[in-house]
């Protein structure tokens, strides 16, 4: 599953669990990430998610998805092979 995060929230997480650097750095560190898909976890636990539709792994990204950069169709779908080249 692909995250876009906002690179303020991402720095503020990394302080929180004692993680440092910019967030272009942060994006790749295995503990934030790892904080992140434990919060989607819980977020898909409250919402009693079934096991299908839990994400597996998770990966960060910085920049937004959008028809500009051509990550998005123009419906708005993503293109999956273009955001995995990007990350």
């Amino acid at each position: 599953m692909f995250l876009v995060a906002d690179p303020r929230n991402l720095e503020k997480l990394g302080e929180k669990i004692g993680q440092t650097g910019s967030a272009e750095e942060l994006s790749k560190n295995q503990k934030v990430i790892q904080a992140v898909f434990e919060e989607c976890m819980g977020l898909a636990d409250a919402a009693k998610f079934n096991p299908l539709e839990r994400p597996k792994q998770i990966v960060i990204m910085l920049e937004p998805f959008s028809v500009e950069n051509d990550m998005l169709t123009p419906t708005f779908k993503l293109k999956r092979n273009v955001a995995a080249q990007k990350m």
